[in-house]
């Protein structure tokens, strides 16, 4: 049901480390940004474990089923990272509370196309399970909603970059 991997450790150790950096995070949540510092940290651990489970499975299933938590978390990371920005350098009070919510919806959308590829293939196509030595690995196609993620990802990074590169260059 299980499989190791060399990367098993490391992965988990990233975990236990983003764990105790979200929980110190949010014990100054007194402090600007501190929030999102937390939850950008805990998904990261999340990010992490689902990474490991994923590869840890043979199950397509099982797979299958870590694999879209792990996107929905990709997108979440990136999305509480920008407003980890935003908060940090004073800029919070600018995103529209739309867009706030929104970078936290958003990344559901994930969840039920991920689940259904096999008959939208709107996230994953021609997903199967390849036997690679003595490793089961999953492998697949992208499908045309990844891309929409993946643009989402790179502009909330981007704008994350742009806040805290000014905040720096106007910093004493």
């Amino acid at each position: 049901m299980f499989q190791y991997s060399i990367y098993l450790p490391a992965l988990l150790l990233v975990v236990v480390l983003s764990s105790v950096a979200s929980y110190l995070g949010y014990k100054k949540r007194d402090r600007r940004g501190m929030v999102w510092f937390a939850v950008a940290m805990a998904c990261i651990a999340a990010w992490s474990l689902f990474l490991a489970v994923t590869v840890a499975s043979e199950a397509r299933q099982l797979k299958l089923l870590f694999l879209t938590l792990l996107f929905t978390t990709s997108v979440y990371l990136c999305a509480s990272w920008f407003l980890f920005a935003a908060a940090y350098t004073g800029n919070y009070d600018r995103v529209p509370r739309p867009t706030r919510l929104g970078l936290m919806l958003v990344p559901l959308a994930y969840v039920p196309t991920t689940l259904t590829t096999d008959t939208t293939g709107l996230v994953l196509r021609n997903v199967r399970v390849v036997e690679e030595g003595s490793m089961q690995l999953l492998q697949y196609d992208w499908g045309p909603l990844v891309w929409a993620f993946v643009g989402l990802t790179y502009l909330c990074m981007f704008a994350a970059t742009v806040l805290l590169f000014r905040k720096a260059a106007h910093s004493r």
